[in-house]
């Protein structure tokens, strides 16, 4: 079994607000991540590119998809792994005001490329952020996250 990862992700991320007032009904984010790897996976850290998006449930539940690329080089220095991991889940937030903290949890589907194989896992993740809403168009999201294998 492999061991977990640590994904810090700091999005520059944008929110669709499709109603006037309050808490946008959909959000679209479109963002960054580092990917802090352990010592067993024999990849060096990463960065990579995420659009994901968001839809509540309640004032306090919202479901979420993301699709995350990436590109990582083995330790060794022996090639690249071509990545992309594919993630559902949930978050739970702990306010209704601009500044939401909220926890995360789900599971992802990881494939790693690289010139002659295609390696996949399943990983789960729980972690926990902040969403800081400037507007109902405009939100800023940081999210820590650790998954395992």
């Amino acid at each position: 079994m492999k061991k977990s990862i640590l994904l810090a992700c700091i999005s520059s991320t944008l929110s669709t607000g499709l109603i006037a007032d309050g808490m946008p009904d959909f959000e679209a984010y479109l963002g960054a991540a580092q990917y802090f790897y352990d010592d067993d996976r024999n990849l060096d850290d990463t960065s990579s590119l995420e659009i994901g998006a968001e839809i509540p449930m309640t004032e306090a539940l919202s479901l979420e998809a993301w699709l995350s690329n990436f590109d990582a080089d083995v330790d060794n220095g022996s090639g690249e792994l071509d990545g992309n991991r594919y993630s559902l889940g949930g978050l739970y937030h702990f306010s209704n005001d601009s500044l939401r903290p909220f926890i995360s949890l789900g599971a992802s589907h990881q494939e790693l490329d690289d010139s002659n194989n295609t390696h996949t896992e399943s990983l789960a993740y729980i972690g926990g952020g902040v969403k800081k809403y400037f507007d109902n168009n405009i939100v800023l999201r940081g999210e820590l996250l650790a998954m395992n294998s």
